[in-house]
């Protein structure tokens, strides 16, 4: 999306998206990755400092305790109960020059009098890139033991739900640039092949033990005894799966296929007894 900042899009990302995401069904998880993450920055100056008596920690200590909202009971007048409350979240850079350090003389010594305050981006260690330009995203962990394909499924869904409600504005151009979530990785094909490959292998596996059960027993009834019995297995197999909520994934398919070779050699055991 063209005309918007990274720490705009990072912003979006935290405080709106993110929480959206992370109420799918089958979401455990949404980190946030690329762009900046806002900050008030406070640059101290070493010589006001000196000039005022002011230290790092009484700067520190000043910038901590401001940015709190507190409680101060009630008080009544003419039998009317007013509740007192304390605001004091910073909420522009203003909010934070104008704190107070400490009192020099009854003189209240500020932020500004001592420092340059400021909004900046934190420092980070990573950006992601698409295409050759920084981007914004989330990575989506689905929650442990959820299907990952209806887990995908509820996110796509919930992707095009808060689709109308992102952001948007005019550029200077008069064109109007709204920001958008297009789906960077993601598994839904991966998924769907390794299954099929799964399942394919499943299935010539099936086919070539009978064959060889056939070629290796020579004897019609056993033979037949025997290769009715690996479809009949899998069969049972997925209606038990089915009935006790276990999805069709990669364990599970390999787990099946290793049973073959068991299940053969129970069935050639009971026919040659």
């Amino acid at each position: 999306t063209g005309g918007w900042d990274l720490d705009e899009l990072r912003t979006i990302q935290d405080w709106y998206v993110r929480y959206a995401l992370q109420s799918a069904k089958g979401i455990s998880e949404v980190a946030s990755v690329g762009g900046f993450v806002r900050e008030y920055q406070v640059d101290v100056d070493p010589d006001a400092m000196r000039a005022y008596g002011v230290t790092l920690a009484d700067i520190y200590n000043a910038v901590r305790q401001s940015n709190v909202d507190v409680g101060a009971r009630t008080i009544e007048v003419n039998s009317v109960e007013y509740v007192i409350r304390g605001l004091g979240f910073i909420r522009k850079v203003e909010d934070l020059e104008n704190t107070v350090v400490k009192s020099n003389q009854n003189v209240p010594v500020y932020i500004h009098n001592v420092a340059h305050a400021s909004m900046g981006p934190a420092e980070r260690r990573g950006a992601l890139d698409k295409g050759g330009a920084e981007a914004v995203g989330g990575v989506v962990v689905v929650r442990f033991g959820e299907n990952p394909l209806e887990a995908i499924k509820n996110v796509k869904k919930k992707i095009d739900q808060i689709a109308p409600g992102l952001p948007q504005k005019t550029l200077p151009d008069g064109r109007v640039s709204q920001v958008t979530v297009v789906p960077f990785y993601d598994r839904t094909q991966l998924i769907h092949e390794t299954l099929g490959t799964l399942e394919k292998a499943l299935s010539e596996e099936i086919l070539v033990t009978i064959i060889v059960v056939i070629v290796m027993l020579m004897h019609l009834r056993s033979s037949l005894l025997v290769s009715g019995l690996l479809p009949l297995a899998v069969l049972m197999a997925f209606i038990a799966m089915k009935s006790f909520g276990i999805d069709s994934n990669i364990m599970s398919l390999s787990g099946i296929a290793i049973a073959i070779g068991t299940m053969v050699d129970m069935g050639i055991i009971l026919c040659e007894n």
